[in-house]
């Protein structure tokens, strides 16, 4: 029997956000080339234009999922976080999560190198590597249950080592295609068998 293993509640949150946004956004292209001039405006302008500015922002990304546009227009009550800097965030984590399921795919195991750690110095003068954002969801996970739907492109969590899908649906599709190749080799295979018979026959 295959043991089924739950998703940390963490990495759930992120690969939800990260699934907000289409396989086909390229969203680090979006990021540096249309969407940067709208966030960076806490140290540029006043607190209307930075306003103006986001708003451009939701404009451009009223396309994704509601998970995802909660996590980068959520309120910061610490000031220092701007919609901006969790768009880096999400632009990070598709990245890293997408590199360590294709290294899982091919049986890879190669460093990935992504940004996204602090250095907090306490008041006794002690440092503290922090991670940050996806990184910390990261922290001691198996990885090689974080997986690509091959139908949907879809980053999801494979719970039971043989889920091939991210969804029932997806799963189903697959499962049906698998099923068609081998009926399709299974015929060709009956096909070459019985012009081999005739080819004795009637030689």
């Amino acid at each position: 029997m295959l043991r089924t293993r739950p998703i940390p509640g963490l990495l759930a949150k992120w690969l939800e956000i990260v699934n907000g946004v289409a396989a086909s956004d390229d969203i680090s292209f979006r990021l540096y080339l249309e969407i940067e001039p709208h966030w960076a405006a806490r140290s540029r302008g006043t607190l209307a234009e930075r306003e103006r500015r986001i708003e451009g922002m939701r404009a451009q990304t009223r396309d994704w999922a509601p998970a995802t546009l909660a996590y980068v227009f959520a309120p910061d009550d610490e000031g220092n976080l701007e919609p901006g800097n969790r768009l880096t965030d999400l632009v990070i984590a598709r990245a890293a999560f997408r590199e360590i399921a294709r290294q899982t795919a091919e049986g890879l195991r190669h460093p990935i190198p992504v940004t996204g750690a602090e250095l907090v110095i306490d008041h006794m003068g002690v440092v503290t590597v922090r991670l940050v954002g996806c990184l910390q969801a990261l922290q001691g996970v198996a990885v090689d249950r974080i997986r690509v739907c091959p139908r949907c492109s879809k980053l999801f969590w494979a719970g039971r080592r043989d889920k091939s899908g991210c969804s029932e649906g997806c799963a189903r599709v697959l499962r049906q295609g698998k099923l068609r190749e081998r009926l399709r080799k299974n015929r060709a295979y009956k096909q070459r068998l019985l012009s081999r018979k005739k080819e004795k026959r009637n030689g």
